[in-house]
């Protein structure tokens, strides 16, 4: 399934977004727990859109979860506090990279409990990041990055946009 449109700043060239699927979790704890609203969920044995699915009183079989991660909103773990409240307020200094750290550790660090939670029960979670050509020319992830990824059970997915 591909991902949906991100939502984002406009002066941001590629975009984040978290995505969990699980045999049954209910949603509104996934978004309580995290803290961020979906774009788009459903849990298992929701009945389906007729109009999305094509078969009247189908359900889904499975929960998911989806949201768009503004890694800006997050507080920078920077040793210089005027450096982090400036590149929070400048959208600009913000490159895939830099955005993915920041997403990553987050996940890692304050909702580790939750992600081992939903593979031990069978789930899966992906980081997407999209990507807008020529925009974007390049992409570096930090050994950190991955195994914080790693670490976590987060898949790392990249998608190119149309431009």
């Amino acid at each position: 399934m591909k991902a949906k449109a991100f939502v984002s700043a406009p002066e941001l060239t590629f975009e984040i977004a978290l995505r969990i699927r699980h045999p049954s979790i209910d949603p509104a704890e996934l978004t309580a727990a995290l803290g961020i609203e979906p774009t788009q969920c459903f849990r298992k044995g929701d009945i389906r859109d007729a109009r999305s699915s094509g078969k009247s009183g189908s359900t889904y079989t499975e929960s998911y979860w989806f949201g768009a991660i503004d890694p800006a909103i997050w507080p920078l773990e920077f040793h210089i506090p005027e450096f982090s409240e400036f590149a929070q307020r400048n959208a600009s200094l913000w490159n895939p990279g830099m955005a993915l750290s920041v997403t990553a550790r987050r996940l890692a660090r304050n909702h580790a409990a939750l992600l081992d939670r939903v593979r031990t029960e069978g789930g899966q979670v992906s980081v997407l990041i999209a990507l807008s050509p020529p925009s974007i020319d390049s992409l570096s992830i930090a050994p950190d990055v991955s195994k914080a990824l790693s670490d976590a059970g987060i898949t790392l997915e990249l998608e190119l946009l149309d431009s």
